[in-house]
């Protein structure tokens, strides 16, 4: 349990630290497990599905181990002979018609390179495409600098987004080999971090990140043209305090 070799990694379904952490709790891993990046991320697995964790256990995400009282409980995957089980967020339909405007997106190439961190098993591993960009304003001009000139809306809550999001990056997408939920959850907090300036001295402050994310504005957009198929996260973020919006693009196909 203390290491497993490159091949044997290779093949299976998910991280092994996932893997492991579905079948067996902190009380039983931990003196099996020497010090290192698996047994963190273990850690943070079995943290997600309610072990209580020492304070003293190094965190490799740089984040807490448990979640936040402002975070969502995770969609967290499920390892049998079959495979993974692994089911995406239930999210609202796009129902709202919302016209766009035309802008030019400002520069911000830590969020951008921050969103294809997150989704980069889809892009580099699998079919998947991603684009994002930043623009001042809101939900219209970010998914107008994005090309799109009519699109149907949703609100989402900062928990239905944290989930999408985090769904996002502990997956593989289509064909990609699942990086896992303490992953994916770790990729988030960067990503948000990151675009309202909390990034520079990180790690940062866990009730402050909180504070910002229950201050922003989450919007799920689809579009006559967006694939109806395949793994998608079509999502706009707003800063409302700040002016400024981004919107995250990814589709990856069977």
């Amino acid at each position: 349990m203390r290491s497993l070799d490159d091949t044997a990694r290779t093949f299976m379904p998910g991280p092994v630290s996932e893997i492991i952490s579905v079948h067996h709790n902190w009380d039983e891993l931990e003196e099996h497990l020497a010090p290192g990046h698996d047994r963190s991320l273990i850690a943070h697995e079995r943290a997600l599905r309610g072990d209580i964790i020492e304070d003293f256990e190094h965190s490799v995400l740089e984040i807490p181990m448990s979640p936040q009282f402002w975070e969502p409980p995770y969609v967290l995957a499920n390892y049998t002979d079959d495979g993974v089980d692994f089911p995406a967020p239930d999210l609202p339909s796009c129902r709202d018609n919302i016209e766009t405007f035309d802008t030019t997106p400002i520069d911000d190439p830590d969020s951008i390179r921050a969103f294809r961190r997150l989704v980069e098993a889809w892009t580099a591993h699998s079919n998947g495409e991603a684009d994002a960009v930043v623009v001042e304003g809101g939900v219209a001009e970010a998914l107008g600098a994005l090309g799109i000139t009519e699109a149907r809306t949703a609100p989402l809550t900062a928990q239905e987004a944290l989930e999408w999001l985090a769904w996002a990056g502990a997956s593989g997408g289509a064909h990609g080999k699942r990086r896992g939920a303490a992953t994916g959850r770790g990729e988030t907090w960067w990503l948000l971090a990151t675009f309202v300036g909390l990034a520079d001295e990180w790690p940062c402050n866990a009730d402050e990140l909180g504070e910002v994310v229950n201050s922003l504005e989450f919007t799920a957009f689809t579009y006559d043209k967006a694939p109806t198929v395949g793994w998608g996260l079509h999502l706009v973020i707003e800063d409302p305090e700040e002016g400024l919006a981004i919107a995250l693009r990814a589709t990856d196909y069977e």
